[in-house]
């Protein structure tokens, strides 16, 4: 997920009552619930940003117990971002970047039931919204709906090259170390599904086949 803050500018403070006039001066209007989302949204992704520096750190790390360390780390922060993203929700639920980064933020602490909650809404309020497409897939991925995943790569390879490409590598990801209980035939269908996209993706890119993925 690219970096991104909302920058909301906020009114300066009343309205001061011109020369001798003995009109009072306009109260203040404090923010509207709009606005006090966008706050909750931009601190949900300060935590997530935390939780990517922690999980840097952890892939760094020589020792597991350090590793182990600033996973917590990490998962504390995103759980953080979770209660953010939520009242940002909650506070506009028209906000469908937000839910897509609730979506995000549950599905890296593991709960990808409502990871796909969060993301099926921000995707009801904008469809054509591609983030929130390519991150569902890869909740997909954790759940092993593995046909799922390859109809959201085919959408974005259409819609978001950048996003499709993203999506792919998750997928090699995952595919190099799959869930438990995944069916074997349907494994096997999904790796030939992504080697062949990889071979397509290389003949677009103009890169030799050198790289490519074993299985």
């Amino acid at each position: 997920m690219v970096k991104a803050m909302v920058i909301l500018a906020l009114t300066a403070g009343p309205l001061m009552a011109s020369g001798g006039s003995s009109e009072p001066a306009a109260k203040a209007v404090g923010p509207t619930p709009e606005e006090q989302a966008i706050g909750h949204y931009n601190k949900g992704l300060e935590h997530r940003d935390k939780a990517w520096e922690h999980e840097e750190k952890a892939a760094e790390a020589s020792k597991e117990k350090d590793r182990d360390k600033r996973l917590k780390k990490a998962r504390k922060e995103y759980e953080k971002a979770i209660g953010e993203q939520r009242t940002a929700t909650a506070l506009n639920p028209q906000f469908h970047q937000a839910f897509s980064s609730l979506g995000y933020a549950y599905r890296k602490v593991g709960e990808y039931a409502q990871a796909l909650k969060a993301y099926d809404r921000a995707l009801v309020l904008d469809p054509n919204y591609t983030e929130a497409i390519e991150y569902r897939a890869e909740a997909y991925l954790g759940l092993g709906r593995l046909d799922e995943a390859k109809a959201a790569y085919e959408k974005l390879f259409l819609r978001d090259p950048e996003r499709a490409a993203q999506l792919l590598v998750a997928c090699v990801k995952w595919a190099a170390a799959p869930a438990e209980g995944v069916d074997g035939e349907a494994l096997t269908a999904f790796k030939g599904w992504l080697a062949a996209k990889e071979e397509t993706a290389r003949e677009m890119s103009g890169v030799s086949g050198e790289g490519q993925q074993e299985w």
